[in-house]
């Protein structure tokens, strides 16, 4: 027998053998069910690499790069800041991650492609916010509901050139009720939606930077909130395609920090009424901060706007790829190599240097080979429940001096990973 028969026979009796279950440990912690890192650590098969800070962790391998902080909600995935449900915490030597940030966070994080609920994008819903008499935030350039109206329209602009279908929800300095707005994509088959705005301060001018939300997960608090309320168990709308939202978030919220020079304030989630009644892929952008003399100034010029349109388009992009061929968007590495070939490309045409290429052909560091597909199953993850426990229940949650339902263990899924 041919030894190439071989391999082939002896490939198909390996697919054909049953595949084994990795279970996670489940660590009850203040009355909250978590997942040891070790276990992201293993199922990723990242490794441990101590923090610049005692109380930091990196998980790194060639799948990504995952950081924590120590009784914290803010991590980084890939170097890009990302917001957590709950906070990571440590026991003795031991790292916990929360069950509903393990599969509303890390994994659509880590293994997009996978999504559910992800489908071809052949409109793009662009609002911009406020307008008409609600101004909102201002300057002494301004107003927002203008430059929000003008990105918009940027915006649109560059997703029209590459072959994109566009809806604006106003294209005039009129009001438009909140509800009123998603309500344009609900009745768009196949649309995303993206809510364009720009932030303000209560506390001075020193707030900066960048932010993107998508809806937060039910039974889990908005990241500007420090407990879970009755709100946070309602069911909405916008829970229907949360992963697909979260999704579309980090690619827009990615591609901004890969183009611009802003502070990394972070992918975070809430219940805006824009995005938690829609029943499509919502997310709202904050495009920076009024309040803040430098930004505004920025903001004021048409290149800065210029350069926020083009990563919103480019971050839409790369969603589509990722809803209809499981691409996953660019990360900040990939951002990051193409500056530095750009910026090398131009150095040595400005010092002669012949830079001709084949037709079709493109810089090394420009394109990222997509990581091999395995050609083996792999075993599927389930998560062993406490003993007595089969299915979770509401559990007690205080904090300060009044309880509350603690529903994440409820509305996290049960079997949230499959490899």
């Amino acid at each position: 027998m041919k030894p190439r028969t071989l391999a082939w026979l002896a490939l198909v009796f390996f697919m054909a053998l049953p595949v084994q279950a990795a279970t996670w440990e489940i660590v009850t912690a203040n009355g909250r069910q978590y997942i040891p890192l070790r276990c992201l650590r293993d199922f990723y098969g990242l490794a441990n690499i101590e923090g610049d800070e005692p109380n930091q962790t990196r998980l790194r391998g060639t799948k990504g790069v995952l950081d924590f902080r120590a009784n914290s909600r803010e991590c980084a995935i890939n170097g890009v800041r990302i917001w957590l449900s709950f906070p990571a915490l440590v026991s003795g030597d031991q790292w916990l991650i929360s069950r509903m940030d393990v599969a509303k966070t890390i994994e659509p994080a880590m293994r997009p492609a996978i999504i559910k609920g992800l489908s071809n994008v052949t409109t793009v819903v662009l609002d911009a916010g406020h307008g008409g008499h609600d101004g909102g935030a201002m300057s002494r350039f301004g107003y927002e509901k203008t430059f929000a109206l003008d990105i918009a329209r940027r915006v649109k602009n560059k997703l029209v050139d590459g072959g994109y279908k566009v809806v604006l929800t106003r294209n005039s300095d009129v009001f438009l009720p909140l509800h009123d707005r998603p309500a344009v994509a609900n009745s768009i088959p196949n649309s995303i939606f993206v809510s364009i705005h720009f932030n303000a301060s209560q506390q001075g001018d020193a707030a900066t930077g960048i932010e993107v939300f998508s809806i937060a997960p039910r039974g889990a608090p908005s990241t500007n909130d420090d407990f879970i309320t009755w709100a946070s168990l309602r069911e909405e709308p916008g829970h229907e395609l949360d992963m697909a939202s979260f999704a579309l978030a980090r690619s827009v919220h990615t591609a901004l920090m890969g183009h611009l020079h802003e502070i990394d304030r972070g992918l975070k989630r809430a219940r805006f009424a824009v995005i938690r009644t829609a029943r499509v892929p919502a997310i709202l952008i904050e495009c920076g901060f009024l309040t803040n003399p430098m930004e505004a100034r920025a903001i004021a010029t048409d290149t800065h706007r210029d350069d926020i349109a083009s990563a919103i388009a480019e971050g839409i992009s790369d969603y589509k790829l990722l809803a209809t061929l499981h691409k996953p968007p660019k990360s900040l590495a990939d951002y990051n190599r193409s500056i530095e070939t750009k910026i090398t490309l131009r150095e040595d045409h400005e010092a002669g240097v012949n830079n001709e290429m084949e037709p079709n052909s493109q810089p090394h560091l420009l394109s990222v080979a997509p990581a091999a597909t395995p050609a083996v199953p792999m075993a599927p993850l389930t998560l062993r429940a406490p003993p007595g426990d089969p299915q979770p229940a509401l559990r007690p949650f205080v904090t300060g001096h009044f309880p509350f339902l603690a529903s994440a263990d409820s509305h996290a899924p049960w079997l949230p990973l499959q490899r």
